[in-house]
């Protein structure tokens, strides 16, 4: 399977956006079945009753139902007192699905269990069900209420040909880019996003003041993952609340465990947690698993890479399968990410620009200092202006009419105004630059 990338990290300092490697939410469950030999890593478990068990995992590389049937049972012989006895075992032509039926020992009681697999693009889904022989009906029939449902997959295309993403057909898009990234939400409140990059604005930089007052800007000091959602989280949920969502609040990380960074100087941690959504009557408690990284970029700020899957708290355990799924099925066209971010670096050279231009303004008011303090001030001022707008990557644009000014896009400021006031039919609008406010 090809390995998932490509994320848009921020350098604030220039603007640039490049392109990392980012590992997708694997099957990298929260609620092992761990046994002495260890055969069993990986296996997420649906539902316990008794002795008895329901576990999912998914294994790439197997294109075989039948063999994704015999690698379970291999795994499992560990697990019992004594040998697996295939009781028996069907699939369709294709070998696309299969299921097993095997009989052992648990504990001294003779215990039964089915193994289900289904095949597809990225690999095996299996479902594994055991209990003892003489498990009470209600415990078996927790068990089995706990596999996972048939789903219908609907595959979708991302902006830019950057990729495509298999979605249950009653899951939509919420937001996707050209870089890949991508966030879907489910029928019962289960949220997935794969790829979401973020700048952080240390506390000590000259842009901190500006990010705090945009209440759409986050600031922390760099630090390892778990710290930073903890410092993050508030941020987040004042985001959300400002762009009419629900407020988002941390109650507790419930584990979480180091992994690989993928950049210099990074730091990354798989994290489990409770979240509440929501406040008074609408609360929804949800249990959240991310892999989260941060890494440093420069003096003024740093950056956070992460994906994570979401949903109710009474639900999650049958609902993080399919996340895992879902996040199986991305797949990135690596070319066509290069060419949207060369684009988009392009797109910004005029911004590029204006910061030569300033430095420029900025030299030329140095030089011209001993000869007139008040213009070296001025033309000083003018540059910091420049600097700062193409920091914040906005410009202001006025309604000559009404006095109303709205904040838009820098690098589309100009084609904005123009298209407005060729829709009124003369110059009603007007470009407002920082350095003239």
């Amino acid at each position: 399977m090809k390995t998932q990338c490509a994320f848009l990290l921020f350098v604030p300092l220039l603007a640039v956006l490049i392109l990392v490697p980012i590992r997708p939410l694997a099957a990298e469950g929260m609620k092992p079945l761990v046994d002495p030999s260890g055969s069993l890593t990986g296996y997420d478990v649906l539902a316990s009753a008794g002795e008895g068990r329901t576990l999912f995992v998914l294994k790439a590389g197997v294109h075989s139902a039948k063999e994704g049937v015999l690698a379970a049972l291999h795994d499992f012989r560990a697990a019992f007192d004594d040998k697996l006895v295939i009781g028996g075992a069907f699939g369709d032509i294709k070998d696309r699905q299969c299921q097993g039926a095997f009989m052992a020992k648990l504990k001294g009681q003779p215990a039964q269990g089915t193994v289900f697999c289904g095949v597809g693009d990225n690999g095996a889904a299996i479902t594994v069900v055991y209990h003892r022989k003489d498990a009470p009906v209600q415990e078996v029939a927790k068990l089995m209420g706990a596999l996972p449902t048939p789903v219908q997959w609907v595959e979708h295309k991302l902006p830019g040909g950057s990729g495509t993403l298999k979605l249950p057909s009653d899951w939509k898009i919420l937001s996707s880019s050209a870089l890949g990234s991508v966030s879907a939400s489910g029928p019962s409140g289960q949220i997935i996003g794969l790829g979401i990059g973020a700048q952080v604005t240390s506390p000590n930089s000259f842009l901190a003041p500006q990010a705090r007052a945009s209440g759409m800007a986050l600031v922390a000091p760099f630090s390892d993952p778990v710290t930073a959602v903890k410092n993050l989280s508030p941020q987040w949920s004042a985001m959300s609340q400002k762009q009419g969502g629900p407020a988002i609040t941390l109650n507790r990380i419930i584990t979480n465990s180091p992994a690989t960074a993928q950049l210099p100087n990074g730091q990354a941690a798989w994290i489990y947690s409770a979240v509440t959504r929501g406040t008074g009557p609408q609360a929804v408690p949800v249990r959240e698993l991310a892999i989260v990284e941060c890494y440093p970029v420069s003096p003024i700020g740093w950056g956070i890479l992460l994906s994570f899957g979401s949903a109710p708290d009474s639900s999650f355990d049958t609902d993080l399968p399919i996340m895992m799924q879902i996040a199986q099925a991305w797949k990135l066209n690596d070319q066509a990410i290069s060419a949207n971010s060369q684009a988009m670096i392009n797109a910004q050279q005029q911004n590029f620009a204006a910061i030569q231009r300033s430095m420029d303004a900025k030299n030329a008011a140095f030089d011209s200092f001993r000869r007139s303090m008040r213009n070296s001030e001025r033309v000083r001022e003018q540059g910091n202006a420049d600097f700062l707008e193409v920091i914040h990557g906005y410009r202001t644009v006025e309604n000559t009419d009404t006095g109303y000014r709205q904040e838009v896009d820098l690098g589309n400021s100009k084609r904005i105004v123009d298209k407005l006031n060729e829709r009124v039919g003369y110059q009603r609008y007007k470009e407002v630059p920082l350095r003239d406010q």
